[in-house]
């Protein structure tokens, strides 16, 4: 979070890759999705909003199948960046990822 505070953003990305890969070495399925959160906002901030969308999809899956309280926030967050793409781009996206219309 250092990293990408001080505007860092490409080494926030791999240390938020570098997490990731922890997550899943270690079966941290919680983890796993606070750090594809953190990815898809990193993506999102770089203009990246395809990726970020699909970060935020995988988020929403983890939290949703763990049954987080939280999952709320990620389908704000999914809300808004809809709103940022426009929903043309935001449906091309989806269908790009294979995902039917929702997220927000």
């Amino acid at each position: 979070m250092i990293h990408w505070e001080q505007g860092n953003l490409e080494e926030a990305q791999a240390k938020y890759e570098q997490s990731l890969a922890i997550d899943v070495e270690l079966g941290d399925r919680s983890g796993f999705a606070i750090s594809v959160f953190q990815l898809g906002q990193i993506h999102e901030e770089q203009g990246s909003y395809h990726e970020a969308l699909e970060k935020y999809l995988t988020c929403l899956s983890f939290e949703e199948e763990l049954g987080v309280p939280g999952a709320h926030m990620t389908r704000q967050t999914i809300a808004r960046l809809r709103e940022e793409m426009g929903e043309e781009a935001f449906a091309a996206a989806l269908a790009e990822l294979g995902v039917g219309a929702r997220g927000g």
